[in-house]
């Protein structure tokens, strides 16, 4: 029978070679197998030893050459065949277990890989070339249970039976079910040459303990550990005896819940706390194997991305250079549908050919959050475009950043050196987006002890107008003690538009909210808003309190959002810590490791919609205005909170002010070593109104009946929209002293020659334009 090889002339001189074997069988029939080799290696002429000791030689030091060309497997359709070409996935592993060999001297690899990858028969050949050509070197293999142990048994000898007989090590002991011992069988010969020294053993989780007593394991393969009932085994008997400084060591497994053995291990690995772990993760995403295509039919063309595919698509491209085919996208529909079918859900067959980890391992348990938003939430998230530091710098002055871009002009993610431990200590600030002066961002803190234990965590949500969902922008994760932690709050506020900040006053955070307030002095806090009372609705003190009455609060309100589609989660992080929450009552808690990312986010989240909630309008609320008015609606608001700029001196001197931002920094960049301090404006303790007393459409509302609490800018804006007046709302004519507007439905007067557009804001009222000397006696 003719194997397949990637050289196909190796198959040619086996066959040579084997009439040598024959040779020594005619010539001593009646001997042993040993016996009728050793013979046979003495018919070789020097062309062919030389050829033998080549192939040995080479097949020791290159392994891909002895899976391609020596390796046979039995795959399922039977015939026998060697691992050539190696399939996409197990090429990412060789190439990640050469790069480890070659920098450490030896590898450990923990695999989170896809249903039918290759990747068990590949890391079973690994352990065959180990043993067949590595000297005293003692293998272990553990599946998860007795049948499939004996399978892989099954395979290692398949592996030796189909060597050519001028490679196969003389073999000592063999117990078909579990034991390989290669050495030599004549006790005489042994005490002058003892033979290979190699053992191979293949075990299952189910043993109880004995497995590795004793012995130094060079190689290790662990096998669907997901399933494996604990990790007694690994942790007492396996794990001790792994000394060896040439140690390969492969655990591999589909994903199955988060919890277990695998689940422990891959967290461990990946653990940004901890740098130094022997074990390297790889992650094998079903999208890379070749066998994971489905042809798309012509009734199915044209053949269109979802909003979701095209995210994970853009992402992949970015992060990896990787363009998905559509292939795989029909494929993955076509196994979520039938997943649905049968199970009522697609986590079957998200579990088993995932596009990321965290869809790999699907929460356990009774989760918090709902999870099939949780999961649609798998498209948005990406690397940042920047990570560094954010430096406080003083009060009241622009922070200092040590940002490092992460992407090329082009949009492309460069190549550049992370390691995990730099994302909770030197790597700490995360950003996806530059600050927008246009924009409204909200920031929520829970704070850590900063001693290694409990995470300091901000987060930054970038606020949604009417349908818009709030966007996730920067996240800082790391360890600070409270009061520099209330520091670096402060930076962040400040680079985020002096943005509102909303402080978990528990525990350590009490330390970071009292500082932020009275040394600090930061000029906006959140205020909690006492929704249950029909009077002194605003309590008397700053930041949130998180208690048994509070945090259900906090999970409604996040459920509510993520089934409205109203927020994108950006960060890998911040994803894992909601996944990895379960309920606890009416509240939640991650049952096993952090969930500070998690609480900062839902805080975040719920502190910005209360705090605004006239910004947003649900999906599904009737009357909620078309997303085409997105626009008027953030017009209605300015970007920072109502704030003029003042330009100071040397001396601190005001030498003007201005409404504009780049009015103020033109007047700065002409006078160099002026500052540019903003400069709160509110009307909220006046008297003044522009429902009550300013002609406008606010007062046209209330002369017709709508009650003062009822008029938002949402509904300005609808109600300028339905006379004709929208954009006459900030160029348009308005209508002189005296003058009454319109009634409804009535055309307006004919537009006024064109003079300075006024800057209309239902917060600052009419300002006007240029020079605002006369503010400061409003202050």
């Amino acid at each position: 029978m003719r194997i397949h090889r990637a050289d196909p002339l190796i198959h040619e001189a086996i066959e040579a070679l084997d009439q040598r074997l024959l040779q020594a069988k005619r010539a001593i029939p009646k001997s042993t197998p040993e016996e009728q080799r050793a013979l046979a290696w003495n018919f070789l002429s020097p062309p062919e030893l030389a050829f033998v000791q080549g192939e040995i030689a080479r097949c020791a030091n290159d392994r891909v050459f002895y899976l391609n060309n020596y390796h046979v497997i039995q795959p399922e359709s039977g015939i026998l065949t060697c691992m050539s070409p190696l399939y996409d996935l197990q090429l990412i592993v060789e190439e990640t277990l050469q790069d480890r060999i070659a920098s450490e001297g030896q590898a450990y690899l923990v695999i989170l890989k896809p249903r039918q990858s290759g990747i068990t028969e590949y890391s079973n050949g690994v352990m065959c070339w180990r043993t067949f050509f590595l000297p005293n070197a003692y293998t272990l293999t553990v599946a998860q249970e007795p049948k499939t142990s004996g399978w892989v048994q099954r395979k290692v000898n398949v592996a030796y039976d189909h060597l050519p007989w001028w490679m196969r090590p003389e073999r000592q002991y063999h117990n078909r079910g579990e034991y390989l011992e290669f050495g030599r069988k004549d006790e005489g010969m042994r005490s002058v040459d003892p033979g290979l020294g190699t053992i191979l053993v293949t075990a299952h989780a189910l043993q109880e303990s004995g497995i590795a007593i004793g012995k130094t394991i060079r190689s290790l393969h662990m096998t669907e550990i997901s399933r494996w009932p604990s990790s007694d085994l690994y942790v007492s008997d396996i794990k001790p005896t792994m000394h060896a400084p040439d140690t390969i060591a492969i655990a591999e497994s589909t994903a199955w819940g988060s919890n277990g053995f695998f689940y422990n291990l891959w967290q461990g690995a990946n653990d940004p706390e901890d740098d130094d772990s022997d074990w390297t993760p790889l992650f094998l995403p079903a999208y890379r194997d070749g066998k994971n295509r489905r042809r798309i039919r012509p009734s199915q063309q044209p053949f269109v991305l979802t909003p979701v595919e095209e995210k994970i698509q853009s992402r992949v491209l970015a992060e990896e250079g990787y363009s998905i085919p559509a292939e795989f996208w029909n494929f993955r529909r076509r196994g979520i549908k039938d997943s649905v079918k049968e199970s009522g859900f697609p986590y079957g067959h998200l579990e088993c050919y995932p596009v990321s980890p965290r869809e790999a391992f699907q929460s356990s348990g009774h989760s918090a959050f709902a999870r099939h938003k949780l999961d649609e939430q798998e498209a948005n998230v990406r690397r940042a475009l920047w990570t560094g530091e954010i430096l406080f710098d003083g009060r009241g002055r622009a922070p200092k950043l040590l940002l490092n871009a992460m992407t090329d002009g082009h949009g492309r993610y460069l190549d550049l050196p992370y390691s995990a431990a730099a994302r909770t200590t030197t790597n700490r600030f995360h950003l996806w987006e530059q600050p927008d002066p246009a924009a409204i961002y909200y920031i929520a803190a829970d704070a850590g002890e900063g001693i290694g234990q409990d995470l300091s965590v901000v987060e930054v949500l970038r606020a949604g107008y009417l349908n818009e969902p709030d966007v996730q922008v920067a996240e800082w994760v790391g360890y600070e003690p409270p009061e520099a932690f209330g520091r670096i709050l402060y930076a962040i506020g400040h680079f985020f538009n002096r943005s509102e900040i909303a402080v978990e006053y528990n525990g350590p955070g009490r330390a970071t909210a009292d500082y932020l307030t009275n040394q600090l002095e930061y000029p906006s806090l959140y205020v909690p808003r006492r929704t249950d009372r029909f009077k002194g609705q605003f309590a008397s003190y700053f930041h949130w309190q998180t208690t048994g009455k509070t945090k259900p609060l906090l999970r409604n309100k996040f459920n509510e959002t993520l089934l409205e589609n109203g927020i994108v989660i950006q960060s890998e992080y911040t994803l894992s810590e909601l996944r990895a929450c379960e309920s606890t009552g009416e509240g939640f808690e991650a049952m096993e490791g952090h969930d500070d990312a998690a609480m900062a986010m839902t805080i975040c989240l719920y502190c910005l919609r209360q705090t605004a909630p006239d910004l947003r309008r649900s999906s599904t609320d009737p009357a909620a205005p078309s997303a085409s008015m997105a626009a008027a609606a953030r017009g209605l608001h300015p970007p920072v909170g109502a704030v003029i700029y003042g330009v100071f001196d040397q001396l601190f001197r005001m030498r003007g002010q201005k409404r504009s931002l780049t009015e103020a920094e033109e007047l700065v960049a002409a006078n160099p070593g002026w500052q540019i301090r903003p400069i709160p404006v509110s009307k909220a303790n006046t008297a003044f109104s522009v429902i009550h007393h300013q002609r406008g459409l606010e007062n046209e509302l209330y002369q017709s009946g709508v009650a003062d609490r009822e008029i938002s800018p949402a509904l300005v804006t609808e109600y300028a929209a339905a006379t004709g007046r929208l954009e006459g709302m900030y160029r348009g004519p308005q209508p002189a002293p005296g003058q009454s507007a319109p009634a409804p439905g009535q055309p307006s007067p004919a537009p006024a020659p064109a003079g300075p557009a006024p800057n209309w804001n239902s917060m600052l009222g009419e300002l006007g334009g240029g020079e605002l000397t006369e503010w400061s006696e409003m202050l």
